[in-house]
């Protein structure tokens, strides 16, 4: 067995170039990933080889996004059942993730029992390997610039007696570069994509946040943006009380009845995510039952009772200072992406802005009325002038002291220097 493909100078026969033409086809056609990846494998074998394989993520790190996979009849039912069956526990354990972590190509021929027991994990998995009858295997780096965006393997299977020669291996290495330079096209048209739906999100929730008129009707907008921004299925709204010692519940969406009853008001206590959040100003994102687990054990029995499994805490924070706080479940793990992270932080903020615009107007209307309430009890005088010293409005008190009516003092006409 060797690590490099014993070959002559290989040259581009006519059904490579024929291969490399329809492949330029196939990545052209669209620019959604997974039918792309689907027509390249299909167009790999049996042509090239037994079985191609391309897989897209952070392979070294043991993330697949994407994945696409062919084979002979002969073999495909087989490898699909051992992919199933044993997908790596760690990156270090999979060929594929450590050639992908080189960046160089690999080549291994004549594999045996023997090598299959000693790039696996168990003895039963290195058993099951070898009874694919895999020969040949080629893996390629799909890489743009220093990043990686996955691998392309190429297998070869003893039932069909088959080898790969020099040809297949340019033609592996050049259709992986055009893969890896159409599937990083297509990314940043997503991203494109992604970000031109966030603006006009954002532009639409704008709109609707001019319109509300209380803390309420904003808590509504922030649930249903939300939940739809990150797929989440339930949500609460608590803001501080009066004293600023509890969090209160403003709003809900999703729970079962009576499910939220006992955090309508609750202390500040950072064991609690909402309250945590609340209190450090920073969002909690926590993916899943042992995440919660981990970080807030004494939190972790109102989940299952509550019915959900990840969940995000996030504050609402307008000019440093802490309005209130958004709580997000989902009855399934949730990855968080960095994508849905900026949105649902985007939305929060937005939402923030307005929550602190209409407890300013709030409270200032509710000022202006007690102010209003102390003019009209005629309990002192009360006159209020001009820039120019004209007296524009003064409580019935103020005039009788001065001995007019109210209409023999005309509003508006008198000056305070005439008073005095």
């Amino acid at each position: 067995m060797t690590d490099v493909l014993s070959a002559a100078e290989p040259t581009w026969s006519d059904e490579a170039l024929r291969i490399l033409a329809r492949a330029g086809r196939v990545l052209g056609a669209s620019l959604d990933p997974e039918p792309t990846l689907d027509a390249l494998v299909e167009l790999l074998v049996p042509t090239v080889a037994d079985a191609a394989m391309i897989r897209l993520g952070n392979l070294p790190a043991g993330r697949v996004d994407a994945e696409a996979i062919r084979a002979v009849p002969e073999l495909d039912s087989a490898l699909r059942e051992y992919l199933a069956r044993f997908p790596p526990a760690s990156p270090s354990a999979s060929i594929v993730a450590q050639a992908a972590s080189r960046r160089t190509t690999t080549v291994k021929r004549d594999l045996d029992e023997a090598w299959c027991m000693s790039v696996t994990e168990t003895p039963e998995q290195g058993r099951a390997l070898a009874g694919l009858g895999i020969r040949s295997l080629v893996i390629v780096p799909l890489t743009v610039g220093d990043r990686v965006l996955g691998a392309l393997s190429l297998r070869m299977a003893a039932p069909t007696g088959r080898a790969f020669s020099g040809v297949a291996l340019l033609l592996g290495e050049e259709l992986a570069a055009r893969a890896a330079v159409a599937v990083d096209h297509a990314r940043l048209f997503d991203a494109e994509r992604a970000a031109r739906g966030r603006l006009e999100l954002l532009q639409a929730l704008s709109g609707k946040l001019a319109e509300a008129e209380s803390a309420q009707a904003v808590a509504a907008i922030l649930l249903r943006e939300g939940r739809m921004a990150l797929g989440a299925s339930m949500g609460v709204v608590s803001l501080p009380n009066a004293r600023g010692d509890r969090l209160e519940i403003l709003a809900t969406a999703g729970y079962a009845p009576g499910v939220m009853d006992r955090w309508n008001s609750m202390e500040l206590d950072p064991s609690v995510p909402l309250a945590d959040a609340f209190i450090r100003r920073e969002p909690v994102w926590l993916g899943d039952t042992e995440a919660r687990a981990e970080r807030y054990p004494a939190f972790s029995a109102f989940q299952g009772e509550a019915g959900y499994v990840a969940g995000a805490s996030i504050p609402l924070v307008a000019h440093g200072v802490a309005l209130g706080v958004l709580g997000l479940a989902f009855p399934g793990p949730h990855g968080f992406d960095e994508a849905e992270r900026t949105l649902v932080l985007s939305v929060v903020q937005q939402c923030a802005i307005a929550l602190g615009r209409v407890v300013t107007t709030r409270a200032l209307r509710d000022s202006e009325a007690r102010f209003r309430s102390l003019f009209e009890l005629d309990l002192v005088g009360v006159f209020f002038w001009s820039v120019d010293g004209r007296v524009m409005d003064a409580n019935d008190t103020f005039i009788g002291m001065l001995g007019y009516t109210r209409d023999e003092f005309g509003l508006g006409r008198a000056r305070w220097s005439e008073l005095t």
